[in-house]
């Protein structure tokens, strides 16, 4: 019933999923930095625990869903937790979707390395402060690959990535939610012509050095979205998050 029930939870070292419940909220899970045994009862038909990362089947459907008379996606398989003590993640090709707070806060990430294809959404806060890194050049240039199919990168999903200084966006993007990328160490950014939605303040502020590379109109959007929130934060002067 709560989703923060688990939130900031230090000292929790081992959860045992039962065989009825087929839903675990975002936030629950969040911050548990001390979790490192996921067990799931074998009739359990909704998640699986591997490799160190916990995933959930059919949508992760939730209450709210069931009574409003929303169908599972039968083909949703999506990352919902993942431990805190792993360097690299290779997620499997079936991945659809990066849930919210999957990564939160993930000190030691360096890469993780998403699926061609059938990845579609990376949701709200889904990296949201973790070390991702990505690849690294020998210049010291660290990037993120988003892979072709992803259609949606939601609310703050990279923000407080500080160590991100690239990225790349494929041509099948149509949305990129407000902050996406806020507060990293992104110097320049080619956005494609396929995203037709694009939040405030998606990669910095308006006074921040990001060369944006889009269509004009595209382009025109993103300074006016960061512009607009300069000029309408009287206290700060366009700085804090919103």
């Amino acid at each position: 019933k709560d989703d923060r029930h688990f939130k900031n939870h230090k000292t929790m070292t081992e959860l045992t999923i039962p065989a009825n419940m087929r839903y675990i909220a975002g936030w629950m899970l969040m911050d548990c930095t001390a979790l490192e045994t996921i067990n799931i009862s074998s009739e359990n038909k909704y998640f699986e625990y591997k490799g160190g990362v916990l995933y959930a089947k059919q949508a992760n459907k939730n209450y709210n869903d069931t009574i409003n008379g929303i169908d599972a996606d039968p083909d949703e398989y999506g990352v919902v937790f993942a431990r805190f003590n792993m360097g690299v993640v290779n997620l499997p090709t079936s991945v659809t979707t990066i849930h919210s707070y999957a990564f939160y806060n993930h000190q030691t990430l360096v890469n993780c390395v998403m699926p061609v294809g059938k990845l579609k959404k990376i949701e709200d806060y889904a990296f949201y402060g973790s070390s991702l890194r990505g690849m690294e050049n020998l210049f010291g240039i660290t990037s993120v690959e988003i892979p072709y199919g992803v259609t949606e990168i939601g609310y703050s999903a990279f923000m407080y990535c500080k160590n991100i200084h690239c990225v790349g966006l494929p041509n099948t993007l149509k949305k990129i939610g407000a902050q996406a990328f806020l507060e990293t160490s992104l110097t320049d950014v080619h956005v494609p012509s396929s995203v037709e939605e694009i939040g405030y303040q998606p990669f910095g502020y308006a006074r921040s050095k990001v060369n944006i590379y889009a269509s004009p109109s595209l382009k025109a959007k993103i300074q006016e979205e960061n512009n607009y929130q300069e000029n309408t934060d009287p206290i700060s002067g366009g700085g804090g998050a919103a």
